[in-house]
């Protein structure tokens, strides 16, 4: 929710290439773990972004901490009331991840999508 949490690693912009796939890696690995997931909508023509915001209600037994550092062994997390920042590492580049905890799918998607 704006790409400023982390402070240990330089973190940089997703391009949408790397956003997408971003996307469904932590769509695919926290799904495994019994954690659902949805994501906020995109201004249709934004091409970069400073973090990717997922939406997740934790429906596993294991805290959502534990598994974010089995599923992705992150160097920092933050966290932030119901966000959870880490930083993901792809291809030896380092990209914010926020996790958003909601108890609403729609009402979430509604209030968060399409920042700016």
């Amino acid at each position: 929710m704006g790409g400023n949490a982390i402070k240990t690693v330089e973190v940089v912009r997703f391009d949408m290439d790397t956003f997408n796939k971003t996307k469904k890696i932590v769509k695919e690995l926290l799904e495994e773990e019994g954690v659902s997931v949805d994501f906020v909508y995109e201004l249709p023509d934004k091409r970069d972004f400073g973090d990717l915001d997922v939406l997740y209600q934790n429906k596993s037994d294991k805290h959502i901490i534990d598994i974010l550092k089995d599923k992705f062994d992150p160097v920092e997390y933050h966290v932030n009331g119901e966000v959870l920042s880490f930083a993901y590492k792809l291809d030896d580049k380092y990209y914010q991840v926020d996790l958003v905890e909601t108890r609403n799918f729609d009402c979430y998607k509604f209030y968060l999508s399409y920042g700016d």
